[in-house]
């Protein structure tokens, strides 16, 4: 299988720690080639399931939120100001209190709870 990404974060760490670790916990081969335009990443195995779980954990890993986009995320902690939210395994976005609803909010609590899943829509990113 090979996976483009947009992303140079390949999750390879000191050593390639993390890379390694993934090829050791789906018994595949990975390899990572860098280019102009993003990565390149293959990956090699027999296991049809264990090729998917790789991608799929590369694809988090390389991950880059899109401003404009909509995402389901998850509640992930409740501040005065906001909330934040998890719209992937390794990205959070806070949603400002003055985003939540239209009127006007005391507490975010009284809208959302820790562990809701809901719909957000990037707008900004720093």
């Amino acid at each position: 299988a090979v996976v483009s990404t947009q992303s140079g974060h390949y999750g390879r760490g000191p050593g390639g720690k993390v890379i390694q670790g993934l090829q050791q916990e789906t018994n595949t081969t990975i390899v990572i080639e860098e280019k102009e335009d993003g990565g390149h990443v293959e990956i090699m195995g027999t296991d049809q399931a264990m090729i998917r779980k790789a991608i799929e954990k590369i694809e988090s890993i390389a991950f880059t939120p899109e401003i404009g986009a909509i995402y389901q995320g998850k509640v992930k902690s409740i501040k005065p100001f906001g909330a934040f939210i998890a719209i992937a395994p390794n990205y959070e976005a806070l949603l400002h209190i003055s985003e939540i609803t239209w009127e006007r909010l005391e507490k975010v609590e009284s809208v959302l709870k820790e562990g809701q899943t809901i719909e957000v829509k990037l707008v900004g990113k720093d």
